[in-house]
């Protein structure tokens, strides 16, 4: 009797440690920063970790938050421009530039430090969103209303912010995420 009583107290405390895995970040309509977890399909939407966020976007392992006139990499601050971000990652998931769309400033990271310069180069993002159309690769990604912006949520993971719903893109799949906010 004792041998089961501990089975199930071992597989109870073992279930309560297997946490769904960290997909990425996103930004609510309420401009809070909220974690994304969950496999395709079966997301779910965390507390919000941040407030104020204009935008935000995660490699798997840097996450680059912006807010009013403050940058955080990793959580390390900086002063910068107002307005949004664009990010551009290295294959390692490794900041590599962000570019400022409102002032036309591309920042490079480089020794530990931002340079600074003008203007995005060409083939800046992996996406174009043309009339509320996205396109990612070439191929249209249909969704059932328009796209407004699109960031980096993850690991190989896109959030498209639509006018009626945010969703993860993936492998030329979309999954609608659930709504987060509280």
């Amino acid at each position: 009797m004792i041998r089961t009583l501990l089975f199930f107290v071992f597989l109870i405390t073992a279930a309560a440690q297997i946490d769904a895995p960290r997909i990425g970040f996103i930004v609510d309509s309420k401009n809070f920063l909220r974690p994304v977890s969950g496999v395709a399909g079966a997301f779910t939407i965390g507390p919000a970790v941040e407030e104020n966020v204009v935008s935000a976007a995660f490699s798997g392992k840097t996450l680059v938050v912006k807010k009013d006139v403050e940058l955080l990499v990793n959580e390390e601050r900086f002063e910068a421009p107002q307005g949004p971000i664009e990010v551009r990652f290295e294959a390692k998931g490794l900041l590599r530039e962000i570019f400022f769309p409102d002032s036309s400033k591309l920042w490079t990271w480089k020794n530990g430090k931002f340079e600074e310069s003008f203007g995005a180069p060409a083939g800046w993002k992996p996406f174009e969103i043309y009339d509320g159309r996205i396109s990612v690769a070439g191929a249209a990604v249909p969704l059932p209303s328009r796209a407004l912006k699109a960031s980096e949520l993850g690991e190989d993971w896109l959030v498209i912010y639509a006018e009626r719903g945010t969703y993860a893109f993936r492998d030329g799949q979309v999954y609608e995420l659930p709504d987060g906010e509280e």
